[in-house]
């Protein structure tokens, strides 16, 4: 059952195009009497919700929560500590007020003439059962599905339960030769991306296209060369686990992303490893996929 306050929500992608960014259009209060309308990204990649700096001038003295400054792990692997707010916004005709925090180096930027002023992360879409439907390039209340609906109604389903719990984010594990990738199911970005120690230690076959690019988000950049690589990711179905082979434009980026701390295990004694890669959203809104983050679980209707 939901709790009683939880507010439903649907809401569509705002202007979606080919790259399907989960952008939602929100209402926040500037200075004075006047409302402001921007947008967020819905980021499974993120841990957190995040905020640009220029909101900062925004926060009410009394919202600042000094005592909990976070630490975030960037692309480049460094440790970045964050102050952190409370901050209220409206979304879908209901108001929400959530922790965020605050990165150095994540400005403004614009969406369509549309300002771009933060980051919802996976906490705040658990919390609120949300899904991010890319059939229908929505943001929306979880519908609870059940087993039975599953069986009847979905082609295969993927669980992310185990990512949720151990990093913070929806992860797939894809049997390697010689060790399994991590791959982050990461709505923030729309460029899939592989480390190249993955591949090495795999020996994946892949093919350069000779272009090459700098990778930036909101905790750092990173130069990456564009490959084309094939994986098999393991989904269920009612006929048991197979496997989506996907051939795909990826982007090599230098190492993998470590977010654990040394020696770190799940409950079962089994160490964690580093992330490896990211999915994008341009290839799950390719594939059909529906995030469901109250049920932990991806799947692809019928």
């Amino acid at each position: 059952m939901y709790m009683e306050d939880l507010k439903n929500i649907n809401l569509g992608f705002y202007e979606p195009d080919e790259d399907a960014m989960p952008f939602i259009k929100v209402i926040i209060k500037g200075k004075g009497p006047r409302m402001i309308p921007v947008l967020m990204l819905m980021d499974s990649g993120s841990s957190l919700n995040m905020l640009v700096t220029e909101v900062r001038e925004l926060i009410d003295p009394q919202n600042w929560l000094p005592e909990e400054s976070t630490e975030m792990v960037s692309i480049t692997n460094e440790t970045l500590k964050t102050p952190c707010a409370n901050f209220c916004f409206e979304m879908n005709g209901k108001k929400f007020q959530e922790k965020f925090c605050f990165m150095d180096n994540f400005n403004v930027m614009e969406y369509k003439g549309v300002p771009l002023v933060g980051v919802l992360g996976i906490q705040f879409m658990q919390k609120h059962h949300l899904c991010i439907d890319y059939i229908n390039q929505s943001v929306c209340t979880s519908d609870l599905f059940s087993g039975s609906t599953r069986d009847n109604n979905v082609e295969y389903y993927i669980p992310v339960e185990y990512g949720i719990k151990y990093y913070n984010a929806p992860t797939i594990e894809i049997k390697g030769k010689n060790r399994n990738i991590i791959m982050v199911v990461d709505t923030g970005t729309d460029s899939i991306t592989i480390s190249r120690e993955v591949i090495e230690d795999n020996m994946l076959p892949f093919k350069l296209t000779g272009n090459n690019y700098s990778l930036d988000g909101p905790n750092g950049s990173v130069d990456a060369e564009e490959c084309m690589l094939e994986l098999n990711i393991p989904v269920h179905s009612v006929n048991g686990i197979c496997e989506l082979k996907i051939l795909e434009t990826m982007m090599i980026i230098p190492n993998s992303i470590n977010t654990i701390e040394e020696g770190e295990c799940d409950d079962d004694g089994n160490p964690l490893s580093t992330i490896d890669g990211l999915l994008s959203s341009p290839f799950m809104a390719k594939q059909g996929w529906i995030l469901d983050f109250a049920q932990k679980v991806i799947y692809k209707l019928k």
